[in-house]
């Protein structure tokens, strides 16, 4: 009888824990097909204005959950041209830095026209002469509110022309000796 107690203890103690493995895959699998069920209807673009075919049914279905964007790096330099002091100081000593936020949003020519936001693909205009009467006053930081470099409806590529207008304004910002932070309002999407 003895035997028989003993033998059962350490079956029942193998049981337990293969049950607690079962029932702990399963709780994941469960999670995940659960997050994924609405990973992809978070991720569905709205279909404005189209109509079903009758074979198409309820609902369209996507193949993947989940989708990713390419990055695109750009290094920019360290340190302004011409810059005769130490940018660290910038952060540790007295408040420096001085300048003005701009911003540019996306120009959609059939509501801005061509004179309103300028002819670019975002807007509004500014000029080297503008950037440099800003730091004539004493700025030396500029904030860049501007668009994000992808387009805002799939497949979410790099939008070249928002791109080179971002150069051009880097390139006006740091002939005239100044700081700039970007600050991106718009993603894919969005």
């Amino acid at each position: 009888m003895e035997n028989q107690t003993a033998l059962r203890k350490p079956w029942s103690r193998a049981t337990l824990l293969v049950v607690a493995i079962v029932v702990a895959i399963g709780g994941m699998a469960l999670c995940y097909t659960v997050l994924t069920r609405y990973a992809v209807r978070a991720q569905r673009p709205a279909y404005a204005g189209l109509r079903q075919s009758a074979d198409w049914g309820e609902d369209l279905h996507y193949m993947g959950a989940l989708t990713f964007t390419p990055v695109a790096t750009v290094y920019l330099p360290l340190v302004s041209k011409g810059c005769g002091f130490d940018e660290w100081a910038l952060w540790t000593g007295p408040t420096q830095l001085r300048g003005a936020n701009i911003y540019q949003r996306r120009v959609y020519p059939e509501l801005d026209g061509s004179t309103f936001m300028g002819p670019g693909p975002a807007g509004p205009p500014y000029t080297q002469e503008d950037l440099d009467n800003l730091a004539a006053l004493g700025a030396n930081y500029v904030n860049i509110s501007h668009p994000g470099l992808f387009t805002e409806t799939a497949p979410y590529t790099l939008d070249l022309a928002v791109q080179n207008n971002l150069d051009n304004l880097l390139t006006m910002i740091a002939q005239a000796d100044m700081f700039a932070v970007i600050t991106f309002r718009t993603g894919p999407g969005r």
